[in-house]
């Protein structure tokens, strides 16, 4: 199985695109040898070293020990296909991409749909990479730990598509809860938080729904701070405990 000619890249990427306005679709095309290295090209090399992180609970099916750019042409082509394959992944979900705006709001995915996606790679994707002689073993007899490498593989497409510029929507999502309305929510979230934490004793013990954010020196550094004068990074953070 080898990579998608440039042109046909580039049109699976523009039939996942949600809304965008023709001069910026326009760009994008334009843009393409750009924008193909960081959805194809960087991206398959982000799925290989996020995997790589936490390899000892999985056991892949190629190997992870060299540097991506270490790799044969041959050992990169799963990785490349991987990353090739993400727009058809997408509209199976009827899910599109959006560029980020104030902040990334990637929908929540089922566990069985992942698993479904896992199960299509494993056939088309990897299995071809064995080489001859090897038993072929459906996938839902595949070993825990082996399956488990083609999920995780897939929890990594939202966060590698924000790392090249773009979020995952679901249109009736999108329309249903605007923008302002999760800006609203997340001043309450930030309220909440404040109001905890100047009133805590540093010695106390935390309660669950903070002690994810809270160190001793939160109540000085951010009681007086506004929403609105946060840092991007952390209106962003407060932004996700919504969505």
């Amino acid at each position: 199985m080898t990579r998608q000619t440039q042109e046909k890249e580039m049109q699976d990427w523009i039939s996942v695109l949600y809304c965008p306005d023709d001069e910026w679709l326009k760009k994008f095309s334009e843009g393409w040898p750009e924008n193909g290295i960081l959805l194809i090209e960087k991206a398959a090399e982000d799925y290989y070293n996020l995997i790589r992180r936490p390899q000892y609970k999985f056991s892949p099916p190629v190997g992870l020990t060299n540097d991506f750019s270490r790799l044969s042409p041959e050992e990169k082509s799963p990785w490349y296909i991987f990353a090739s394959s993400v727009p058809l992944k997408l509209i199976s979900l009827g899910l599109f991409i959006h560029p980020v705006k104030d902040f990334c709001r990637t929908c929540l995915i089922p566990y069985d749909s992942f698993e479904k996606l896992a199960e299509n790679d494993y056939k088309k994707i990897f299995l071809p990479q064995k080489k001859g002689g090897s038993i072929i073993v459906p996938f839902r007899l595949l070993p825990e730990k082996e399956r488990r490498f083609y999920i995780e593989l897939n929890y990594l497409i939202p966060p590698v598509l924000k790392s090249a510029g773009f979020e995952l929507v679901r249109p009736e999502e999108v329309t249903e809860i605007s923008s302002a309305l999760i800006k609203k929510i997340a001043k309450a979230i930030h309220s909440r938080y404040l109001h905890d934490i100047t009133r805590r004793d540093p010695g106390s013990e935390k309660k669950p729904h903070v002690s994810w954010f809270y160190t001793g020196a939160d109540a000085e550094s951010f009681s007086n701070v506004r929403f609105e004068d946060l840092p991007v990074s952390s209106r962003s953070a407060v932004f996700q405990c919504y969505r």
